[in-house]
């Protein structure tokens, strides 16, 4: 079974973002709306599926980290590496981006 984990519990499994945190403003409406075109522009021209229902939680931690929340290497996001993730493992690092609506399914909801 497949967890959500908290952003407690992201920031104990990558603690360099705890410092990328300290005295970030909330992310605005008009950012989070350009970042979400921007993400479904991305996923349109790499025919790529974007997670249902971490697609807001991953807006929000983009904006708040501005950095990929899963690597803060990643300061640019969506990125070449994703669209190769997705092509060898189904999925890029995040797990935002999908080959496919069956891939997602699959892997997601298989039985422990």
């Amino acid at each position: 079974m497949v967890r959500n984990k908290t952003q407690q519990q992201i920031l104990e499994e990558y603690p360099g973002l705890r410092n990328l945190t300290k005295n970030k403003p909330k992310p605005n409406k008009t950012r989070a709306l350009a970042k979400e075109r921007e993400l479904c522009s991305f996923a349109n021209k790499h025919n790529l599926v974007i997670h249902p229902k971490g697609y807001g939680y991953y807006i929000e931690s983009y904006l708040m980290f501005d950095c990929c929340p899963c690597d803060s290497t990643r300061k640019s996001c969506p990125c070449n590496e994703a669209v190769e993730e997705v092509a060898r493992d189904g999925h890029c690092l995040c797990r935002l981006f999908w080959r496919s609506y069956r891939d997602f399914v699959e892997q997601m909801f298989k039985e422990a």
